[in-house]
């Protein structure tokens, strides 16, 4: 599967928009993994998806200024600092809510993308460390309101819905 032919077909936007929600998303898939203590589930994540440094840099160049990873990454980060105000998965979705604005979509587009990105990873990961990162980010893991398919728990649009009102 092609991630970014996926993004640009299913949500209308250019390559480097593209690359840059995909480094951003991802790059958040990576932080929480490798802040979960799991030895090893980052660099299995990076070796997996190789193409991710090019797409956080892409995303750089695309937004000017800034790190798409730091911008929501935990610690200083836009998503570290929501994370602390919000809590868990709120400040998760405040911080990707960040990104989708940041490059000129609307919040919606995140319910688009959750699906594509899993079923990326589905063909890059292992089912154990798939499994694990639909653990630490919930809102990666569920459908669309109202949609079918959903693994439990809150998906992005509800937690997008509990911040967007």
């Amino acid at each position: 599967m092609d991630l970014i032919s996926s993004l640009t077909s299913a949500l209308g936007v250019d390559t480097p928009t593209a690359q840059a929600l995909a480094g951003g998303v991802l790059g958040q898939v990576k932080d929480q993994l490798g802040a979960s203590g799991e030895p090893g589930a980052a660099e299995e994540l990076s070796g997996a998806v190789p193409e991710l440094g090019g797409w956080a840099q892409a995303g750089q160049q695309l937004l000017g200024s800034g790190d798409v990873g730091s911008m929501l990454g935990g610690g200083g980060g836009l998503l570290g600092a929501a994370a602390g105000l919000l809590g868990g998965d709120a400040g998760q979705a405040a911080g990707l809510v960040a990104l989708v604005g940041k490059l000129g979509l609307n919040a919606d587009t995140l319910v688009k993308v959750a699906p594509i990105v899993l079923q990326f990873l589905g063909t890059r990961l292992s089912p154990e460390l798939l499994a694990q990162v639909k653990g630490l980010i919930p809102g990666l893991s569920g459908a669309a309101p109202g949609s079918e398919g959903g693994q439990g728990g809150a998906g992005i649009g509800d937690l997008l819905g509990g911040l967007l009102g």
